[in-house]
């Protein structure tokens, strides 16, 4: 539970820092579609799909991976840092007892 804690803490710093960095945005915006263009185009080749099947396939897969990323942890997360708003990320990060997100977590 602690590393998957760790992990998602990781994620939200990273990706709060380079939110952050509001003047390399557009490059960092342009470098992200063609990532995303590039996979799209690994996953086509790797499944054999033709354009059409690969057209009707990626907003699905899209769409999966933004549900998979909404677990539950993250939940917990988000509501452990809306009930304590001047504990940051980077404090949860440095912090090894997760007790207090862990009792927000209930099965």
């Amino acid at each position: 539970m602690k590393s998957i804690i760790t992990f998602i803490l990781a994620m939200c710093l990273a990706t709060g820092s380079a939110m952050a960095q509001n003047n390399e945005r557009p490059q960092r915006t342009e470098w992200g579609h063609k990532m995303l263009e590039l996979k799209h185009e690994m996953i086509q080749k790797e499944l054999d799909m033709t354009p059409s099947q690969k057209e009707q396939f990626m907003p699905l897969y899209e769409a999966m991976g933004k549900e998979i990323f909404k677990t539950k942890y993250v939940n917990t997360i988000n509501a452990y840092v809306k009930r304590n708003p001047k504990v940051t990320v980077k404090e949860l990060l440095k912090d090894e007892d997760y007790s207090p997100i862990e009792a927000l977590h209930k099965d």
